[in-house]
């Protein structure tokens, strides 16, 4: 019964339409749900650790079912940071935590008369030890997928239940008296991979990556998939031969990035470090700049229109870039034109040459300049 009044409250909580955007407000949540005063602990803080934070997936809107984005009317820092607070209130005689969220995404497929809701959510409970520093005592991944006449308002009841079962897990499962893994939420100037040898491990989000902070206890199977249309990609799934949820794995030699934070799919690809910068290239949505709104397609399913060819990751901004024609051109064309044009013949097949040429740059060219209209 509590669940259907949730539910049917959270249909009347989708606060706006448009072809803009679908935004959701969890205010109306708070009626009638009981707080946890038995627990020894309070949520003190969200933080919201997605590497693109403005949209929570992408909604069908009108009788064409036209894509749109999926937002809060506010932000998932405040949205779930007073649901949470609510839920596990302040009491001085408590020890306080911290939620952090990697990842909220609802996804849309509609099938022939239904359509089928997909939602993922994944957090972690964490307790600050001293300024800066923190411990991870419990990781948790919430994945449900739903078939329902209207994924649209299905998924705001889907959201609902994802939500009693995080308040279920979080009241069940936590203990404050243990210490975790370390875990920094911030870095000082420039994040630390920058400046020293990356640790061979998992990172589970760029946070990790940028402090360097791998999780090296992780027990899990690697192989090869096929070939990438040339782009080497590894498959990685733990004991249960569930997909590794980590953003980012090094071996010792190379970065691989986990496909899923950018598309519909689980594998990892493999990058060339080049400076600052993870280098890979990929059938990516084509869109000039990589937004929260180009991600959200990406991972969303639809068939936007995509475009193979080399990308970026800023290791300094948690951001991903396109390698695009116009920056290569003022790069290479007027002082280096033969490798312009073999940039232009091999960019979206051969990742080894245009690695090489960015070298390259790199060597021959100030680095800071060439990091300015690489990461534009």
């Amino acid at each position: 019964m509590k669940k259907l009044l949730l539910y049917i409250i959270l249909f009347f909580s989708i606060n706006s339409f448009s072809q803009e955007a679908v935004t959701i407000k969890l205010d109306s949540l708070f009626y009638g749900l009981k707080k946890v005063h038995t627990l020894n602990f309070y949520v003190e803080d969200v933080i919201d650790n997605r590497l693109y934070n403005e949209y929570i997936g992408i909604a069908q809107y009108g009788i064409y079912n036209y894509p749109v984005p999926l937002k809060f009317e506010s932000s998932l820092k405040n949205e779930l940071g007073d649901f949470f607070k609510r839920m596990f209130p302040f009491e001085n005689s408590k020890i306080p935590v911290t939620i952090r969220v990697n990842d909220l995404f609802i996804k849309e497929d509609p099938k022939f008369l239904v359509e089928v809701g997909d939602l993922n959510f994944q957090f972690d409970v964490l307790k600050k030890e001293r300024e800066g520093l923190y411990s991870l005592i419990y990781s948790y991944s919430i994945t449900s997928k739903r078939n329902t006449f209207d994924a649209t308002i299905g998924n705001i009841g889907h959201l609902a239940g994802i939500l009693f079962e995080s308040i279920d897990l979080i009241s069940t499962k936590i203990d404050v008296s243990k210490t975790g893994r370390p875990i920094k939420l911030a870095y000082i100037e420039e994040p630390t991979i920058l400046t020293q040898k990356p640790t061979p491990g998992f990172y589970k989000t760029y946070a990790e990556l940028a402090n360097n902070l791998p999780d090296v206890s992780l027990k899990f199977n690697i192989k090869d998939k096929s070939k990438n249309k040339g782009s080497k990609t590894i498959e990685i799934t733990d004991a249960n031969e569930m997909p590794c949820e980590y953003f980012s794995y090094f071996n010792g030699e190379s970065f691989y990035l986990n496909s899923s934070f950018y598309n519909n799919s689980d594998y990892f690809i493999k990058t060339y470090h080049i400076d600052n910068f993870l280098l890979f290239t990929e059938d990516f949505i084509a869109d000039d700049y990589i937004t929260a709104y180009t991600i959200a397609k990406g991972r969303s399913g639809y068939k936007y229109v995509k475009s193979r060819r080399p990308i970026i990751f800023n290791l300094a901004d948690g951001k991903f870039y396109p390698v695009k024609r116009e920056n290569m051109t003022r790069l290479l064309e007027e002082k280096y034109p033969d490798l312009y044009k073999k940039f232009k013949k091999n960019e979206k097949k051969d990742i080894q040459e245009t690695y090489e040429i960015i070298k390259f740059l790199f060597e021959k060219e100030d680095a800071k300049w060439v990091r300015e209209r690489l990461a534009n």
